[in-house]
């Protein structure tokens, strides 16, 4: 036990979902694959329930990290649109690593 509050692990989970999602869509964006896609894509969802389960609770503790979390959501949300991996990808890799990297940083880690 490190002292960590159940909001600070939980929003350490979504960040680590995150940050997996944002590197899947990177690799998406340099192959034709459909397995990268797919992975970021259970990622992004894996982030997104995480969220929601502790939303009250990182908003309430850790309101400068939660907004971070949800502006990573909502790009993450157009760079995934659906299971079905689109011709063209409609997200921006740097744009979701950078999302990321904000998150990881409002952790404090």
């Amino acid at each position: 036990d490190d002292g960590s509050t159940e909001a600070e692990i939980q929003a350490g989970v979504v960040a680590d979902q995150i940050d997996r999602a944002a590197v899947m869509y990177g690799i998406s964006e340099d192959s034709t694959e459909y397995e990268p896609y797919l992975d970021g894509y259970g990622f992004y969802h894996a982030a997104k329930a995480a969220y929601e389960q502790r939303k009250a609770a990182i908003n309430r503790d850790m309101p400068a990290t939660a907004a971070e979390i949800e502006q990573a959501l909502a790009l993450l949300e157009t760079a995934y649109p659906g299971v079905e991996r689109p011709d063209e990808l409609p997200g921006n890799s740097g744009q979701l690593t950078a999302a990321a990297s904000d998150v990881i940083l409002a952790l404090g880690n």
